[in-house]
């Protein structure tokens, strides 16, 4: 379930930046650094990959690998893990406290919380684009609600905001804590998006700012791993956690 869940954010992500670029007259090539050597590969991960992966058909070579970086640490150095190993889940205070730590170690990326649910955890976003972008996030963000509003703009106002924003793909998991496998691929996602040098990876940095919210259930999540380590360390059934949270999102 996460491989196909990440391959199909990417598709998604890849699909967004052409049509972003095709609207701008300029186009930032790739860095020739980029272009010409080959990205260093996490040989660890990669192999941890491989290992868990239960079916080869739903693997591309989008995800069959694992970019290595020397200052952004990986699922695997920072959790001790990747996403996705058998019989292990992801608190989302974890998932936050990882998102926050992308934000430190690479200019790529913004953390920030957006609120707080009604048992007093944090709801995060994490913002990913390149450098340039990432420190215009503002501007980028008052384009987009300028071009929401047509009220306050002219049409050749509008023409022109089109042509100088970038669009926003939010991604958001865990609306529903029983649907535990879009955390864990957000997780990965985040940095892949940071890290990897592909062409294709470097064209939606450039032309696409995504925006990911790891989980929008916290209060749910967070029951639902509990019932799951309980049910793993006793060997006893897992109990159904007594509500999904205060308030659940998809009411």
């Amino acid at each position: 379930m996460r491989i196909r869940l990440l391959v199909m954010a990417l598709v998604s992500l890849g699909a967004l930046a052409p049509a972003a670029l095709s609207k701008k007259a300029k186009t930032r090539p790739a860095p020739a650094s980029a272009a010409l050597a080959p990205q260093k590969q996490d040989e660890e991960y990669t192999k941890l990959i491989k290992e868990y992966l239960q079916d080869p058909r739903i693997t591309t070579e989008l995800v069959d690998h694992m970019p290595a970086s020397d200052t952004v640490p990986s699922p695997l150095k920072f959790l001790g893990r990747i996403p996705g190993e058998p019989g292990e889940l992801t608190y989302a205070k974890d998932i936050n406290r990882y998102y926050a730590a992308l934000a430190q170690a690479s200019p790529r990326a913004k953390f920030w919380k957006i609120g707080q649910t009604e048992e007093g955890r944090d709801m995060v976003v994490l913002a990913i684009a390149d450098e340039a972008t990432i420190k215009q996030l503002d501007q980028y963000k008052d384009m987009l609600a300028r071009l929401g509003d047509p009220r306050k703009i002219t049409e050749q106002q509008a023409k022109e905001l089109f042509h100088a924003a970038k669009p926003i793909y939010w991604a958001m998991s865990g609306v529903h804590s029983p649907e535990t496998g879009g955390p864990e691929m957000l997780i990965e996602l985040a940095y892949r998006l940071i890290v990897e040098e592909t062409p294709f990876v470097q064209s939606i940095r450039s032309n696409v700012i995504t925006f990911l919210t790891p989980v929008v259930e916290v209060d749910g999540r967070e029951k639902q791993v509990d019932t799951w380590y309980y049910g793993k360390k006793t060997g006893k059934p897992r109990p159904p956690p007594d509500v999904l949270g205060e308030i659940c999102a998809a009411r």
